[in-house]
């Protein structure tokens, strides 16, 4: 970047400013990034996260104009980000996906490069997702062709199951999370009877595979009867847990803690950390926090999972194979009286995550995709 020339702005255009991943990792690179300048837009009304967006320096403004006609939305967005124009500028759609036709309808006259974020596997050919796309296109036209920045390689791939979205340039940043604070995980010596607590954060719903911890809980605890586990997040999968729970009999072991306030000193006090997912996982924000504050980790050896964690010879988790309560059960029952096995777990897991994880790491990818875009557009 030229001295005396004024920063490139990066436009993050999302539907709202909820607490979502979306938002959140929004904000991870506004914090992080130190090349541009951020200007955050939403189409719905302020948030939660209009306070953070704003303690990172970036400019926000809420449109508010989803309860207009879609014509009108537009408009307002075209006027919204019409000064912008004239100087360098990227533009971010970090809820791109189902309305992306109409988004880069409204960003039509927008002339620097511009980019959708891609967080969710896209698993089944659908001809009728194909066609509602097709529709919107032709309904909404743009000069624009996004590159997707797609949270993992394996999201990645699965854009190429949509005829409509296989079209479009890819690139892959793995989802960065905040620093550590405090000072992480610190293992202590556990016997099977020792009162010791295995956790899991994540949302309760069907991305994930709560029920396959909870049974792997009731077989290990013949064998570690101090065991107890939590569950930090809440979700609409909560009363059903609470169900199996107290049809395995565990629920005098079971702790649903809902939302945290502060997810590494939770996490901090676990002992093991257990990550069960379903092939609709696109990533794990939460495995990768546990990695950062140095948990020893069980996870389910499904989709995105070594990417995140690296493989085997890493030794930054333990693998497993998904839906299998009995693997997950032996697993836990071997490393949780091995003290020497859950410290090495721990320091691999730092090094990865510091490697890979950290907003840093993150902040500079992102940013290196976008300059890449600014000179595809300067020649």
């Amino acid at each position: 970047m030229d001295a005396g020339l004024p920063s490139p702005t990066i436009l993050h255009l999302l539907l709202g400013a909820q607490g979502g991943g979306c938002e959140r990792n929004c904000l991870l690179f506004c914090e992080g990034s130190r090349q541009f300048r951020h200007a955050v837009m939403t189409l719905g009304p302020a948030g939660e996260m209009t306070a953070p967006w704003q303690q990172a320096a970036a400019e926000v403004r809420h449109l508010d104009i989803l309860a207009l006609p879609r014509p009108a939305q537009a408009a307002r967005v075209r006027g919204a980000v019409g000064e912008l124009a004239a100087v360098p500028a990227v533009a971010m759609l970090w809820h791109g996906m189902p309305e992306m036709p109409f988004l880069l309808h409204a960003l039509r006259d927008w002339r620097g490069p511009v980019f959708a974020h891609a967080g969710n596997p896209h698993l089944r050919p659908s001809r009728l997702m194909d066609g509602r796309f097709l529709i919107a296109e032709r309904l909404w036209p743009s000069p624009h062709q996004p590159t997707f920045v797609c949270c993992s390689e394996y999201v990645a791939r699965s854009l190429e199951n949509g005829w409509y979205l296989r079209r479009f340039p890819r690139a892959v940043v793995s989802n960065g999370v905040q620093p550590l604070r405090g000072g992480g995980h610190r293992p202590r010596a556990l016997a099977p009877d020792t009162p010791f607590t295995v956790g899991m954060l994540a949302r309760l719903d069907r991305i994930k595979d709560h029920a396959t911890v909870l049974r792997a809980a009731a077989r290990a605890r013949e064998r570690l009867p101090g065991l107890r586990l939590e569950f930090a997040g809440d979700g609409p999968e909560k009363d059903r847990l609470a169900a199996l729970a107290a049809e395995l009999g565990l629920a005098d072991a079971v702790r649903f803690l809902g939302n945290v306030g502060s997810i590494y000193e939770t996490l901090a006090g676990w002992d093991v950390f257990v990550y069960a997912a379903t092939v609709h996982e696109g990533f794990g924000n939460a495995l990768a926090e546990a990695l950062t504050c140095g948990l020893p980790s069980i996870v389910t050896d499904i989709g995105p999972m070594r990417e995140v964690c690296g493989g085997e010879d890493e030794g930054a988790a333990v693998y497993v194979p998904p839906a299998d309560p009995e693997s997950m059960a032996a697993a836990l029952a071997a490393l949780v009286p091995d003290l020497s096995r859950r410290q090495a777990l721990g320091e691999a897991a730092r090094r990865r995550a510091e490697r890979e994880l950290s907003a840093q790491v993150y902040a500079e990818r992102y940013e290196h995709i976008f300059n890449l875009g600014l000179s595809r557009v300067s020649r």
